[in-house]
């Protein structure tokens, strides 16, 4: 009788966390099962080689040499792989010298129960979708051409859940040296998923998402079929050329836009508006809460008369739930919430009547550090300004459960790009 394993591990997260100086053992719960009939075969506690942990965090400390990554990487997936019971790796042969194999950075070679496998692995120093599509593109010509049968694995030092995803879409495996793996082959699945976030991964997400990057993002996506020009991009969004030019190329690197004569265009905005949204902490600024006596027809009476009076200023605009009341309402807050420069905050205390409450407060004012959301708010209605939809958006998914159905709402009547 054939047995058929499957190994599935998630690591936990906070205890993966590894120092510079002392890298630290990776605790994984481990379960091999067979993957389509017979009996559970073993389940347990295991402390994992903290080689994944270690390659990664060394490379990204100094620039990484491809060719020892190559070697750190076959190394990384048979010591994986020995996890696997009944289940052997053999050398791996890289490429050079010649051979069939050369289009492709190393084969490696497996048994698992009575059968054998070859795993075609291609090799990138940088993870991101840019480089993913081009090694998945290389890996089905390779896996298309070859003289053997052989099964794609795409390998790289951090590998997101959208780089993971875009692997599954096109059926091929994946590795990388922070514990993330998925290798589907007959008789054998394993399933290998690591909560970790690297550092640098974390502040480039950081920069990308910074007030001045932010105004460029929501005007691509206020306009995503539009090709612009960095020097429009730069002017519309009031940054520097410098900063207009470093957005385009993170969106670049992650594949989020494409660039031609022309200028450059969003590809893909939802990723953009989904990675935006799980790395949103709410705009840089200060919270004010306030209490006014003025409510319903008096108070939208009011409010009118302050966005009018306020004109070009921009100084105030609704915002979060009180914006989305004009978007796409779903969910009635009496609370008004408004983002606010320091004039701006000024004349809403003084046309508002508002009064410094720390209970009871129906009226919220965030100060931002930066304008941006003030400058690209729109009016929905005259004498009415808002948030622009993907601010609102961001707000509100940050504003617990019911913010999160309200901007999900507000997604889907204002931001269906997939139909366009």
């Amino acid at each position: 009788m054939r047995t058929h394993y499957a190994l599935i591990i998630e690591l936990k997260a906070g205890s993966s966390r590894c120092r510079r100086r002392k890298p630290a053992y990776i605790d994984s719960f481990i379960q091999f099962a067979p993957s389509a009939r017979g009996e559970s075969h073993l389940y347990g506690e295991t402390h994992l080689d903290a080689f994944q942990a270690r390659a990664y965090f060394q490379h990204m400390l100094k620039p990484i040499d491809p060719v020892k990554l190559e070697h750190d990487a076959a190394d990384g997936l048979r010591r994986l792989l020995a996890e696997v019971p009944e289940t052997k790796t053999f050398p791996p042969k890289f490429s050079g010298g010649g051979r069939a194999d050369e289009a492709i950075d190393f084969l490696l070679r497996i048994r698992s129960g009575d059968r054998v496998h070859v795993l075609a692995c291609e090799v990138k120093t940088n993870g991101q979708p840019r480089h993913a599509r081009a090694a998945i593109s290389r890996l089905h010509d390779y896996v298309a051409n070859a003289n053997i049968k052989a099964s794609p694995v795409f390998i790289a030092p951090f590998l997101s859940e959208e780089v993971r995803s875009l692997c599954r879409k096109h059926k091929v495996n994946y590795f990388d040296l922070l514990g993330n793996c998925r290798l589907v082959l007959p008789g054998l699945y394993i399933d290998r998923r690591s909560s970790e976030i690297p550092a640098a991964e974390r502040r480039e997400l950081k920069s990308l998402f910074r007030p001045k990057s932010a105004r460029v993002l929501r005007l691509m996506l206020s306009e995503p079929q539009r090709t612009l020009k960095l020097t429009e991009m730069s002017e519309r969004a009031q940054v520097s050329l410098g900063q207009a030019h470093n957005v385009k190329e993170a969106l670049l690197a992650r594949g989020w836009v494409e660039a031609g004569n022309d200028g450059f265009r969003l590809t893909d905005p939802d990723s953009l508006l989904d990675t935006w949204r799980d790395n949103y902490d709410g705009p840089p600024g200060h919270a004010f809460t306030y209490y006014t006596i003025m409510h319903g027809k008096e108070l939208e009476v009011a409010l009118r008369e302050f966005f009018l009076r306020d004109g070009n200023r921009r100084g105030a605009a609704l915002s979060s739930f009180s914006a989305a009341k004009w978007l796409a309402p779903y969910v009635r807050n009496e609370t008004r919430f408004f983002h606010a420069n320091a004039n701006g905050l000024a004349r809403l205390q003084d046309e508002l009547d508002l009064d410094d409450v720390a209970k009871g407060a129906n009226v919220v004012v965030t100060v931002v550090d930066d304008d941006g959301p003030l400058l690209d708010a729109v009016e929905p209605a005259r004498g009415i300004r808002v948030t622009s939809p993907v601010q609102t958006y961001l707000d509100l998914a940050i504003a617990g459960d019911r913010g999160q159905e309200a901007a999900e709402h507000l997604r889907r009547e204002c931001l269906q790009w997939r139909n366009e």
